[in-house]
């Protein structure tokens, strides 16, 4: 199991609960399968007080994927009833907005129980990009 990003309460003791952050990250990956089965569960196997995982699928893949992330969390939570546990799942999406390139992002909270406590919206206009120049290559 990997996990991106792991934030301690006390970083010198390393007991169950003394995990206040988890967070996993997939930008490349788009199939709700291989998401749900190995970077949501990377986040489902840790205990950790809070979870955040930021995800990229299609946006019409959107319904099936919270669908899919809500049946992982209660699978988890049936067997080890870990209902202090909170999650936050984000799912970004390119599009534009008044004619700008931007960033949808799309958060849902679900309880340690797997279920849906709350839905987020918010677009993030994106900032052009700045072109620099190098001997060896072009980087833009």
């Amino acid at each position: 199991m990997g996990i991106d990003y792991v934030w301690r309460y006390n970083p010198k003791r390393f007991s169950v609960y003394d995990i206040v952050l988890a967070v996993e990250h997939e930008g490349q990956e788009k199939e709700v399968a291989i998401l749900v089965n190995k970077e949501v569960q990377h986040l489902v196997d840790i205990t950790a007080w809070n979870k955040i995982g930021i995800f990229y699928p299609r946006q019409g893949d959107e319904k099936g994927f919270i669908e899919k992330v809500e049946r992982r969390i209660k699978a988890q939570s049936n067997d080890l009833k870990l209902s202090l546990e909170k999650y936050l799942i984000i799912l970004g999406y390119a599009t534009t907005k008044l004619g700008q390139r931007a960033i949808l992002f799309k958060g849902f909270i679900f309880n340690g129980k797997g279920d849906l406590e709350k839905r987020m919206e918010s677009v993030i206009f994106q900032k052009l990009a700045i072109k620099f120049e190098s001997k060896e290559k072009k980087i833009t």
